[in-house]
């Protein structure tokens, strides 16, 4: 059974709504899939004009769908990004901002925002994500959260496979079709270590990278069981493309047993990943608020969907109030983000905030975009207070190498330097969180996966 517990005012901010304070929902109430891989970058995906094809069958699917061309986490971290997503809040005011951390009684999901009568069910396989991660289990009438432990290395994850299985079971065995279904599964695979199996581990291969490489290829930070940069991000591109294929599963079972016509599909990402463009060659996210860290895929299906392509930055809370309108429930005010399937709602002026996990080794970046310019601050490890301003075009550097002098009077500068100021978390880091059991039972496994030093 779901849990509903909330505090008076939280419940008075975000409950209480009243016609003139919430915005008119549709009149569709329908089935909900979301569908959220970890770490895949939108640039990997044919979509959004990768070459390789990694994702041929979400490609498929979704290509009458709304592509957001433009779509941010709010975080470059796992735990912080869906959080977001689920509540329709930024890190900062649903105030999980590190691995491990408990989700307050007082942050309501989407599970407890739909109406009593639809099924709500999820089936994760990143253990942060787990209900010794987040303690959310119980917001959902079924959470699936059996993990697969693999040697060599072991990892905190299960497969996608298996994940797919699992959600597939679930359908078959455990769907009321009277009622309304509400299902997110989210899938790892691309995390590192990236480690494909059989026969996704042969595809994509490439000749060395010789002379021609680029820079950032040659000198990257060698790591255990790869020659190359290149073979690193070859095994990544494979971890997606196997992860499609398991996804394609899904979504084919899925329109079987559901159907689509009264349906709609989000796929997403948590966040990105740094594929050997800097940091000395690394792969690593979490540390960084750069465009492969926190820029991710977000597309919608629907009914009659206009394969709408929006090159508008878009947001991860943005997605909360999508699946809340198209269910028919009124969104509360007190989210900022947007209905993406409404046009009149997607300005040109929309500013977007994304941040980094914060931790002793690595203090927190914080952006704000708009429109092709990004604001980037560095927060002091002592005080979370601002260290350094910095300013990109995205247009002119897209790999945001040059750094232009911070404009004062700019209005997304503003914007952020006041969400840094009235952060009640200072520099990302909550003086007094609720804690899971992952830290104290894994750590090794966590480091790892390298959420700890």
């Amino acid at each position: 059974m779901r849990h509903f517990s909330a505090s008076a005012m939280f419940a008075a901010i975000l409950c209480t709504c009243v016609s003139a304070g919430c915005r008119t929902p549709s009149t569709t109430e329908g089935n909900i899939l979301l569908i959220s891989i970890d770490t895949l970058r939108a640039d990997h995906m044919a979509t959004y004009g990768y070459a390789r094809r990694t994702t041929p069958n979400v490609d498929e699917f979704f290509s009458h769908a709304d592509v957001f061309e433009r779509a941010y986490a709010t975080s470059s971290y796992t735990s912080a990004s869906m959080i977001s997503v689920l509540s329709g809040l930024l890190p900062q005011h649903h105030r999980v901002r590190l691995f491990d951390q408990l989700v307050s009684d007082d942050v309501r999901l989407i599970t407890e925002m739909l109406p009593e009568r639809f099924q709500v069910t999820a089936f994760v396989s990143n253990g942060v994500l787990s209900d010794a991660g987040l303690g959310i289990a119980s917001r959902f009438d079924h959470f699936d959260e059996s993990m697969v432990w693999r040697s060599d290395p072991p990892q905190l994850e299960r497969d996608a496979d298996a994940t797919t299985d699992a959600a597939l079971d679930w359908l078959d065995a455990e769907y009321d079709r009277s009622r309304p279904l509400f299902m997110w599964v989210h899938y790892m695979d691309p995390h590192r270590p990236y480690d494909p199996p059989s026969p996704w581990d042969s595809k994509f291969d490439r000749d060395l990278e010789g002379e021609n490489a680029p820079e950032h290829v040659l000198n990257h930070k060698q790591q255990a069981r790869a020659a190359s940069a290149f073979e690193f991000i070859d095994n990544y591109d494979r971890e997606i493309a196997y992860t499609d294929a398991a996804v394609g599963r899904l979504l084919d079972r899925f329109s079987a047993i559901v159907g689509l016509d009264g349906a709609m599909v989000v796929f997403t990402a948590d966040h990105g990943e740094t594929l050997a463009e800097r940091y000395k060659g690394s792969f690593q996210h979490a540390s960084a608020v750069y465009e492969e860290q926190v820029r991710v895929p977000l597309m919608v299906r629907v009914a009659g969907s206009r394969a709408r392509r929006v090159a508008i930055p878009v947001s991860g809370i943005d997605v909360l109030p999508t699946m809340l309108s198209f269910a028919g429930v009124r969104v509360p005010t007190a989210l900022t983000g947007v209905d993406l399937l409404e046009p009149a709602a997607l300005k040109e002026d929309r500013v977007v905030f994304s941040e980094s996990l914060s931790s002793p080794w690595r203090p927190q970046k914080r952006a704000a975009t708009r429109a092709n310019e990004k604001w980037v601050v560095g927060l002091s490890r002592e005080d979370g207070r601002v260290s350094t301003r910095s300013l990109y075009d995205l247009n002119a550097d897209p790999g945001e190498t040059a750094a232009l002098p911070w404009r004062s009077s700019s209005g997304p500068g503003e914007e952020l330097l006041s969400l840094v100021a009235t952060d009640p978390d200072p520099g990302g880091k909550p003086e007094d969180p609720r804690r899971g059991e992952l830290n104290a039972n894994h750590p090794a496994l966590l480091r790892l996966l390298g959420y700890v030093e």
